[in-house]
């Protein structure tokens, strides 16, 4: 279920648009809900590195997966340089993160970034 998920929030691209790339360094998180599941994303972008935690939740339990992979962040893209996944347990629920190489752009306004696959948009918000 969750790679789904995954898999889309690390294939966006958004419009074209010039940015600062420390503007993207930091914590964005992002929520989303299928059937009952719910997944806290939180992309961590730094220079060099992108860190994915997932937090999910379903009927009371939690798990938590994290995974790290080589980035290289322009004024306007994310370029994720190769794979890695991970996965955690609990109970009967498996949470998961996969992170597949993948360049796409960014939009960064304020405390709000916006990424877009083909109309689609995902927002997260910047967390301490």
């Amino acid at each position: 279920m969750f790679k789904f998920v995954s898999s889309v929030l690390l294939l966006v691209a958004a419009a074209s648009a010039h940015a600062n790339p420390a503007e993207i360094y930091g914590k964005w998180q992002g929520t989303q809900t299928d059937n009952g599941y719910v997944f806290n994303i939180v992309f961590d972008f730094q220079p060099t590195v992108l860190e994915v935690t997932n937090t999910c939740s379903y009927q009371g339990q939690s798990a938590v997966a994290k995974a790290s992979a080589p980035e290289q962040v322009t004024d306007s893209q994310v370029i994720i340089k190769s794979a890695a996944q991970n996965s955690a347990s609990a109970g009967n629920l498996t949470c998961n993160v996969d992170i597949q190489p993948y360049t796409f752009n960014y939009l960064v306004n304020g405390n709000k970034l916006t990424l877009t696959l083909g109309g689609q948009s995902l927002d997260f918000v910047r967390v301490p």
